[in-house]
């Protein structure tokens, strides 16, 4: 075997070790982070209220395509998403910053701008 040969295979030997070491640390950070909530939540099975509003499962992308093509208005859709994160807040207990009212008036005065573009 040449002397180049042996250098890359310990080049690679190396690098391997890293990228192991590398998913220890992911792996005992995820043990963790499940310690950590088994702590704070205890054992309690809970799950967040089932998606029934067919906007919700629709991407970005064509969800801004409906709207430009007005199939569904901003209003709706941000009206939407509003009602979801209420519903999920006192699952999740995170902090958010409910804007949802100037969101709302920002949502139709799009509406009306798009309308507006149509005319």
């Amino acid at each position: 075997m040449a002397i180049d040969q042996i250098q890359s295979i310990t080049k690679q030997i190396d690098e391997l070790d890293v990228v192991i070491c590398q998913l220890k640390n992911i792996f005992f950070l995820s043990i963790w982070i499940q310690l950590d909530f088994r702590l704070i939540y205890g054992n309690q099975k809970f799950k967040l209220p089932a998606i029934t509003n067919p906007i919700l499962l629709q991407p970005a992308t064509v969800l801004a395509k409906r709207i430009r093509e007005r199939q569904i208005t901003a209003y709706e859709v941000c009206h939407v998403y509003a009602d979801r994160i209420r519903s999920n807040q006192p699952y999740l207990n995170v902090y958010v910053d409910e804007r949802f009212d100037q969101a709302l008036i920002e949502a139709k005065e799009i509406d009306r701008t798009l309308d507006d573009d149509k005319e």
